[in-house]
């Protein structure tokens, strides 16, 4: 199963892994999941997602 999911939130500290002090500003970003599904429950999940892109450009603004 796939899933995309869109998170809207507000850089309020420092994220593991982005070295970016907390900008204070509204960012949006996507995380598409693949699920393994195992009698109708997840039993495993991968996922990507744009959060580093997203919380770069809003400290470039």
């Amino acid at each position: 199963m796939f899933l995309r999911q869109i998170t809207r939130t507000t850089h309020q500290d420092v994220l593991p892994g982005i070295p970016i002090e907390p900008t204070g500003k509204q960012i949006t970003y996507t995380v598409w999941s693949v699920l393994r599904l195992e009698d109708g429950r997840i039993a495993d999940r991968w996922a990507i997602h744009d959060l580093k892109e997203q919380v770069e450009a809003a400290a470039r603004e």
